[in-house]
């Protein structure tokens, strides 16, 4: 076992002998913990045949254990200890995580490694899930906000990895079986691919302790790796989905591989900032000019998502049928702004006060706190501390924005994915919008 770094007394790190991580973040203040486990698995993982195991696997393992064999028992340990119990499958990670008072941290870190180590995976419950699934599936397709946002992922990275959704294909769950469950565990579930993220009040050696008790006797194997994306977007690309809507449901994207897991924390706090300034909060430039000027939209904004070698920026919103043209119209207009002139004192000094605001009202959820180390910890294998945020989005200026939106903004890249009520020639016209 090596203690590996302490940072200012926020975290502490540590590896097991087996290569488990284990993250703690001690707030004495709180009455709470909250123990997330990290694992390097998601839809990325998967293939076209078995697209969805990831998040099918998630579910089955809060359906029994060995110590407690079905979801009841399961449930009842942790309400019956007044804690909070549940998971999530992303494109790159799964977690799975209790909140619980701070006495009874060990009971949740207990039904957590048990979940995890010990799955039953049940024939009769994984044909029951089975219809669950399928249920979230078409509660999904028939959402279009969500949905919409399915569709530019599988457009950006067509016929690839990060193109699977997690939810997966209605076929390829009614076909997974028993064994498929069990072999994907072993690729994936293993302890140099996961960490254990704890923050609350609670103190670094217990939850050291406490670990090695759950999982010290895990052992390792090899881990299946995913293939990178190969980039070869070369000109814009569109997707209209036909269905009778009173709104039109847009995601308007682009890319870059020069911001990614491995890239300097100052490129990503830059990055983060231009998408505040674009599409973050109700001050923001789409937000004003969409909705508070226009009318156009109730909902609009902008995200950024990275992964291993590539990241998206992605506009979505649900906007007015009639005015769906001079909406994309203003949306890569103020792509074109970004690009041309730097950003103003003003405004950008009030999106990093933004951020900065946020993060650090954040930081007073325990949830949060596990997730921000955490998900450092698994995909970037280093942590920056919110200390070490503020400081870079302190030195960002007008003219790092300005750059940022230069390598991002790139006509080639651009992608449309929308739902509504399309037209026969809706698909060239749109298409003909595309440029910056």
């Amino acid at each position: 076992m090596i203690t590996i770094r302490r940072s200012q007394n926020m975290f502490q790190r540590t590896i097991l002998k087996n290569g488990l991580r284990v993250i703690t973040s001690e707030m004495s203040q709180m009455q709470s913990v909250a123990s997330t486990i990290f694992i390097g698995a998601g839809s990325r993982y998967e293939n076209k045949q078995n697209n969805g195991i990831s998040h099918f696997l998630e579910h089955m393992l809060f359906k029994g254990s060995k110590k407690r064999p079905s979801q009841k028992e399961i449930a009842q340990v942790i309400e019956g200890i007044g804690g909070v119990l549940n998971g999530g499958t992303s494109i790159d990670w799964t977690n799975y995580w209790t909140l619980t008072p701070a006495k009874h941290f060990s009971i949740g870190l207990d039904v957590l490694s048990d979940m995890i180590l010990n799955p039953l995976f049940d024939p009769k419950e994984i044909e029951r899930e089975k219809r669950v699934i399928i249920e979230e599936i078409n509660r999904k397709e028939d959402d279009s906000e969500m949905y919409v946002g399915d569709l530019i992922q599988n457009l950006m990275w067509k016929e690839q990895s990060l193109g699977f959704t997690p939810c997966g294909t209605k076929e390829n769950i009614k076909k997974l079986k028993r064994v498929d469950f069990f072999n994907y565990l072993k690729d994936l579930y293993q302890p140099s691919n996961m960490v254990v993220s704890v923050a609350g009040n609670i103190k670094h050696e217990k939850v050291i302790k406490e670990t090695e008790r759950f999982f010290g006797n895990a052992k390792n194997k090899k881990i299946k790796k995913f293939r990178e994306i190969k980039e070869r977007q070369k000109k814009p690309r569109i997707f209209l989905h036909k269905k009778e809507t009173d709104q039109i449901h847009l995601c308007l994207g682009t890319k870059t591989k020069k911001l990614n897991h491995f890239t300097k924390s100052i490129f990503k706090t830059i990055f983060g900032t231009l998408n505040t300034i674009l599409g973050r909060g109700m001050s923001s430039r789409l937000f004003l000019e969409i909705r508070e000027k226009r009318g156009l939209a109730y909902s609009i904004g902008s995200s950024m998502e990275s992964f291993r070698e590539v990241s998206s920026l992605v506009v979505s919103g649900g906007l007015n049928i009639d005015k769906i043209e001079e909406a994309i119209k203003i949306i890569l207009k103020e792509f074109k702004k970004l690009k041309e002139k730097r950003v103003g004192e003003k405004e950008l000094k009030r999106a990093k006060e933004f951020i900065k605001g946020t993060l650090l009202l954040s930081m007073e959820d325990t949830g949060f706190v596990s997730s921000w180390y955490g998900l450092q910890e698994l995909l970037c294998f280093e942590i920056q501390t919110p200390e070490e945020k503020i400081a870079e989005i302190k030195k960002i200026t007008a003219t790092d924005i300005k750059r940022a939106a230069e390598e991002i903004f790139k006509t080639q890249k651009l992608n449309l994915a929308m739902i509504g009520s399309f037209k026969e020639g809706d698909k060239e016209r749109f298409l003909k919008l595309l440029k910056i």
